[in-house]
């Protein structure tokens, strides 16, 4: 079994303040957690523990969500272009 870390403050805070982007946008759009998990590939606990900032789900759930919930191009100043993103917040 993988050792589990303890997050650094700066990485909790950002998790956190993801997650409660994440929330207000899926509240906003009217999207249940089962509906936008659906959407994602993603168990709605993971959804749920993503909303509450949680740093042990990976990082690849994180995406799935917010590409899921339409906040693709928060993600575009990371994304290289290269690599085939396309700006479309589908979620594969």
């Amino acid at each position: 079994m993988p050792t589990q870390h303890a997050p650094t403050v700066g990485a909790r805070a950002v998790a956190l303040n993801i997650g409660r982007l994440l929330r207000a946008a899926r509240l906003r759009r009217r999207r249940s957690k089962t509906a936008l998990a659906d959407q994602a590939g993603i168990c709605q606990d993971t959804l749920t523990r993503i909303e509450q900032g949680d740093g042990a789900v990976s990082l690849e759930d994180y995406v799935k969500a917010v590409l899921a919930v339409g906040l693709g191009s928060s993600l575009a100043f990371i994304l290289d272009e290269d690599a085939g993103y396309t700006g479309s917040d589908n979620v594969a």
